[in-house]
């Protein structure tokens, strides 16, 4: 189940790095229906909540 997580949050920061799609839309392509779940995994796996990791790629 771990690596299914990390492979999905992988994915999710690809999209969030190269695409301008709402967090809502990433969370559902990834498999996440819930985004404040996706949003707590996410931050799990990066550090950061995606919109703080999309904002910092920006510069």
């Amino acid at each position: 189940m771990e690596f299914v997580t990390q492979e999905r949050m992988r994915q999710a920061a690809e999209w969030l790095q190269g695409s301008q799609a709402k967090i809502s839309e990433i969370a559902n392509r990834v498999g996440y229906e819930d985004i404040k779940y996706f949003g707590q995994q996410f931050k799990k796996y990066t550090g950061q909540t995606p919109s703080d990791y999309r904002q910092l790629l920006k510069g």
